[in-house]
């Protein structure tokens, strides 16, 4: 037998099935998509795109030998969140998904303020601050800018719900997918209606279930996926929730860095975060075996890696390779006195977290003549590992952080970063065998489903394995320590800046 992770993330959709005795992986396939930027601020997916994307790579994975000889039994979806689709009464979408990082509805933050009647409890009861990268803000401008759109809109999903209803199998989100939409009580775990009738919207949204909950079979939806009728269909997890899974977070304090075009932080906690947690930018939810988690998301990681190589002329798509994150940054110890290396504010995408600043930018300072391009492109990695140390020492106090730190992701592909993270930090890094662990988390899920285990802990005690532990170096730390001491500095000094226009 075999379990399915489905992961759908923001630029690719990634499939791999996994033996259920042991947890290898035995087939995988990818289909990488492309979203556009129509005006300034602006990005856009055509969810036909993802769609279409979903049914090539499983049916690439289900028509591999080994799992012809092991077949699938139970299929479930790993989701990027934080965004929603308008659907018809077919369940075909009427325009396309804003993602994540597009800007508009800031502009309607004051609007959809005033039609929230939980205003002064938003982050007790959401988790969530108000902001323009929810769904209830996101259907506001389609109503404010699209109304025909708006108004012809059956249904509100996500990216797991839509795939789901292509299927012709319920439209079901799951409680941390539907804890980001700014609508939904995570501690009762029921939608707030107040917030969905202000919208005119409660008709309209998915129906909830808890991750590892069996929604259907495919029934003749199986010979689209190349999967037999009795595979049974499991709630999943927002794609945060589903990779801290993978990467064998259980407890609380239990934390893993997911370096990917972004760089979130996620941390397992026995109880909500209070309201202080806000101001640092940090945002909670479920987690799977009625935990709760802590969510640090930081725009400022591989997407600047990418930004940055593209301006040498090095252009790359993927973070799968060591060579993918930075090809020439040598494996050298403690930069001597006098060395070159500037500081650098990762804010290309601005700050959610600890600044909430959406609209702060970044910077290179400390430029001498003597400053090398290595020396550019180690600073750049070590910007983004200062404002990963910034956000850690946010954390509240309770849960202590259970070491070693977890590190998945593409940026955990390169020794050399993930040893800087532990040099930074001073805390040991582990990273681990399974490279796609949102996929092994949504088969884990999918196993719960499906009867298999008796909750995530005994899977992952069979299947969540480091790969590697990387010890921090004293003397490294030491350096890095006090060059830490600057980069606090920074943005404080740079927001008094005017940005160039």
């Amino acid at each position: 037998m075999s379990l399915l992770g489905v992961d759908v993330g923001t630029s690719a959709l990634k499939v791999v099935a996994f033996r259920v005795d042991d947890g290898s992986a035995i087939a995988s396939a990818r289909r990488n998509y492309e979203s556009t930027y129509p005006q300034p601020g602006w990005m856009e997916l055509d969810p036909e795109l993802v769609w279409r994307a979903f049914v090539a790579a499983v049916r690439e994975v289900t028509a591999r030998p080994p799992v012809r000889q092991d077949p699938v039994v139970a299929m479930t979806l790993s989701v990027s969140c934080d965004e929603v689709i308008p659907v018809d009464a077919a369940g075909h979408s009427l325009g396309p998904c804003i993602m994540a990082p597009d800007t508009r509805g800031s502009d309607l933050l004051d609007e959809v303020a005033g039609l929230l009647p939980v205003t002064e409890e938003l982050y007790a009861r959401t988790g969530l601050p108000l902001s323009p990268i929810h769904p209830v803000v996101r259907i506001r401008w389609y109503q404010r800018h699209e109304p025909a759109i708006a108004a012809a809109a059956v249904s509100w999903l996500g990216w797991g719900e839509l795939l789901l209803s292509r299927l012709g199998l319920p439209a079901v989100s799951d409680e941390t997918t539907a804890g980001r939409w700014l609508a939904f009580d995570v501690v009762d775990r029921s939608w707030l209606p107040g917030v969905l009738e202000a919208l005119g919207i409660s008709s309209a949204v998915p129906a909830v279930a808890s991750p590892g909950m069996p929604i259907a079979t495919l029934g003749a939806a199986g010979e689209t996926l190349g999967l037999g009728p009795d595979v049974v269909v499991v709630a999943g997890a927002f794609d945060q929730v589903c990779a801290a899974l993978g990467a064998g977070l259980a407890e609380p304090g239990d934390v893993v860095v997911g370096s990917g075009t972004w760089e979130n932080t996620t941390l397992v906690l026995d109880r909500p975060l209070e309201e202080a947690a806000r101001e640092r930018g940090l945002t909670w939810g479920r987690f799977p075996g009625d935990r709760y988690s802590a969510l640090i998301m930081n725009p400022g990681g591989g997407a600047v890696v990418r930004w940055f190589r593209e301006q040498l002329g090095e252009p790359v798509t993927t973070l799968d390779r060591a060579s993918d994150v930075m090809p020439n940054v040598s494996g050298r110890g403690r930069p001597q006195s006098g060395d070159a290396i500037p500081l650098f504010l990762p804010h290309l995408a601005g700050s959610l977290a600890p600044w909430r600043d959406p609209a702060s930018r970044g910077a290179f300072v400390g430029l001498t003549l003597r400053t090398t391009r290595e020396d550019i492109r180690r600073s750049v990695l070590e910007g983004i590992t200062f404002e990963l140390r910034l956000n850690l020492e946010h954390l509240p106090d309770s849960p202590a952080l259970r070491l070693p730190v977890r590190n998945t992701g593409g940026g955990s592909r390169s020794p050399e970063w993930v040893q800087l993270k532990a040099d930074v930090l001073g805390m040991p890094i582990a990273t681990m065998t399974e490279a796609e662990p949102g996929c092994l988390g949504a088969a884990i899920l999918a196993g719960i489903g499906a009867g298999l285990f008796a909750d995530a802990r005994t899977a992952q005690d069979a299947w969540c394995r480091p790969d590697r532990i990387f010890e921090p170096d004293p003397s490294r730390h030491a350096h890095h320590d006090a060059r830490f001491g600057l980069y606090r500095q920074l943005y404080p000094a740079i927001r008094r800046i005017p940005a160039a226009t």
